[in-house]
């Protein structure tokens, strides 16, 4: 079985700090901070942030819920985000959305001069 290969801290930093957007930037954060999969950020809402506590729904380990705590700076980003974006406590925090998909009615002519992500 082929060992696997551990991401230096430093690499994992640098990958985070070169984000974009604010968004991505605090769906890698508890990912590399916390342990966190991907599903399981997906999946949190603003209630599941209490002070520096997150709580887990439906972890992969099979539990009902789980508990950890974030680093304070981190808890700090995920509630001014939350204010700002003036998330709901029943919202997900990183909902997912998709560009709009073309009108299979379209021509292909037409298709090509519409925007994907509008008009």
């Amino acid at each position: 079985m082929k060992e696997r290969e551990i991401i230096a801290g430093e690499v994992v930093d640098e990958v985070i700090y070169r984000c974009r957007s604010s968004r991505a930037r605090l769906m890698l954060e508890p990912q590399a901070r916390c342990g966190l999969r991907i599903g399981e950020v997906l999946q949190l809402r603003a209630s599941d942030l209490k002070g520096r506590m997150l709580t887990i729904r439906r972890p992969k380990s099979g539990r009902d819920e789980e508990s950890g705590f974030l680093p304070e700076a981190l808890a700090t980003r995920l509630k001014t985000y939350i204010e700002a974006h003036a998330i709901l406590s029943d919202q997900r925090i990183f909902p997912i959305s998709y560009p709009r998909r073309p009108d299979p009615s379209l021509k292909t002519s037409e298709k090509r001069s519409t925007s994907r992500y509008g008009p």
